[in-house]
């Protein structure tokens, strides 16, 4: 049986295209892209097909490209030839959408980049669509940041696709776009920033911050959205309808993470309003960091959010809400838990941003009630060229449960850098999460730290060898997980380096 898994390369090379049927003028910082899929059985290897597909003629390159991915392991696809990785088939200057078909289970994760990799973010491969999505975070002129929503067809038959919009902290209500079709398979994206009646930056307050609902008929469809500006890059999938829960879980909340925190957008997909509760992790940090004593646990904080509109919540001080004095000149890492004071089904995006060394990405919230005891982390890494990974896993059943990670082999096999050797398949590391608890199991080692797998996760393993792989987090009993990946790469302060996506349940 084979399973096809729709990707939408937001752009691939160093040519950017806009498609000849797209009235806005916009381009994105995107230049470049990769992907990486992973094997999910253990025991056999898979025979994938990859498709791509055009943006601007809506067909296909040139013939599918195949590839054989060892059993458990996983493979990483770029635009260049290196040893170690698989280079892409398609044509320099394309820009476009990838299907990838398997006669095994696969999951993906796409990298997407700006110029000579100074910005990007990550997002995970889709398994399945929808005719109704929902995108909990659109905004236009909201301080330099601006967002675009690329939708992919990922059905057999051709479909029609509408965008509308709802205001939340800012912007006009009754807005839309155009209606465009889209063939099996192509892709188009459309920039907030050509749409003026979303409303415009005032100098002191943003033009848009709201929410959009895409709908297709004639075939399902598929959206992520970017967020781009100030030099950086933030990347999330749109929610498929109905998938909204009134229980939502938020693996990484950040207060003052050397210059790093989050926001918290919670999307009412209900129809009554509701009182949204955020509940906050204890802190993992136990002791002071740069002149920053931990925060005790945050308490709670609550919004009201009427059906249909979004509310803002940012883990970071400021003169009035949506900031959080709480956060003032303390430390925090740790999980939340949002919920409906009525049963209303929610939506959440988080955004992690320094701005400091602009690092920034975005991961989607997780339904607890669709959570697992395994997930899968299709790329992590440790010393690759200056970069490393962090798995962060969240227990979001009723009961202590010990959380494992198992790292697939190495699948880099050219030379390391120097002074490094290239690490053998790792050991499995463990720790003991209570309810909603949240920990981080980072690829690198902290200096200073102990031996093995640390309290903060800084795991001594990675110390001196270079690894790019795969990973499995799995619980024990009766626990159940949600977890993202975080992965950091070196550069300047000035660039986006931070990559986020979520790690899928198996």
């Amino acid at each position: 049986m084979l399973r096809r898994l729709p990707l939408m390369l937001l752009a691939l090379l160093a040519l950017l295209l806009t498609p000849a049927f797209v009235a806005a003028q916009t381009t994105s910082t995107v230049t470049t892209s990769g992907f990486q899929v992973q094997n999910l059985n253990q025991t056999q290897p898979a025979t994938i097909s990859i498709q791509y597909i055009d943006a601007t003629t809506q067909q296909q390159v040139g013939s599918a490209q195949t590839a054989t991915i060892p059993a458990g392991g996983s493979l990483t696809f770029v635009t260049f030839a290196a040893s170690g990785f698989v280079q892409m088939s398609a044509p320099a200057g394309f820009r476009g959408s990838v299907v990838i078909s398997s006669d095994q289970p696969i999951v993906a994760v796409t990298n997407v980049l700006g110029a000579s990799n100074a910005l990007g973010d990550s997002y995970n491969g889709f398994t399945a669509g929808a005719n109704t999505l929902d995108l909990p975070l659109i905004v236009r002129g909201n301080f330099g940041v601006d967002t675009s929503i690329t939708v992919q067809n990922v059905g057999t038959a051709p479909a029609t696709v509408n965008i509308a919009y709802t205001p939340g902290f800012a912007g006009n209500s009754g807005v839309t776009e155009p209606a465009f079709t889209l063939q099996p398979g192509a892709s188009r994206t459309i920039y907030q920033k050509d749409n003026a009646a979303l409303g415009s930056f005032t100098g002191s307050a943003p033009g848009f911050v709201g929410s959009a609902t895409v709908t297709a008929t004639g075939s399902q469809i598929v959206a992520t959205v970017l967020q781009e500006g100030n030099g950086q890059i933030l990347a999330y999938n749109g929610f498929l309808t109905g998938t909204g829960s009134p229980t939502v879980a938020l693996p990484l909340i950040l207060g003052n993470n050397f210059g790093a925190y989050t926001g918290i957008q919670i999307l009412n997909a209900g129809s009554q309003q509701t009182v949204a509760t955020v509940a906050f992790s204890p802190n993992t940090v136990t002791a002071p960091i740069a002149g920053l004593t931990p925060c005790a646990t945050p308490p709670n904080r609550q919004i009201t959010i009427d059906p249909g509109k979004t509310g803002t919540l940012l883990q970071t001080a400021g003169a009035a809400a949506p900031f959080d004095a709480f956060f003032n000149g303390c430390i925090y890492i740790g999980g939340a838990t949002v919920s409906s004071s009525n049963g209303q089904n929610l939506l959440a995006t988080v955004n992690q941003v320094n701005n400091t060394s602009k690092d920034a990405s975005t991961y989607a919230g997780f339904n607890p009630a669709t959570a697992t005891n395994k997930v899968q982390a299709p790329l992590v890494y440790a010393n690759n060229f200056g970069a490393i990974s962090g798995v962060q896993v969240q227990n979001v059943s009723g009961s202590p449960t010990t959380v494992t990670i198992s790292y697939g082999p190495n699948t880099y096999s050219g030379a390391p850098p120097a002074g490094l050797s290239l690490c053998g398949t790792p050991t499995a590391r463990s720790r003991t999460l209570q309810p909603n608890e949240a920990f981080t199991f980072l690829q690198t080692y902290i200096a200073g730290q102990p031996a093995g797998l640390s309290a903060i996760g800084s795991d001594s393993q990675f110390q001196s060898c270079m690894y790019v792989g795969a990973a499995t987090i799995t619980a024990d009993g009766s626990g159940q997980i949600v977890a993202i990946v975080n992965q950091a790469n070196p550069g300047p302060a000035s660039n986006d380096k931070l990559f986020t996506y979520g790690a899928f349940r198996q």
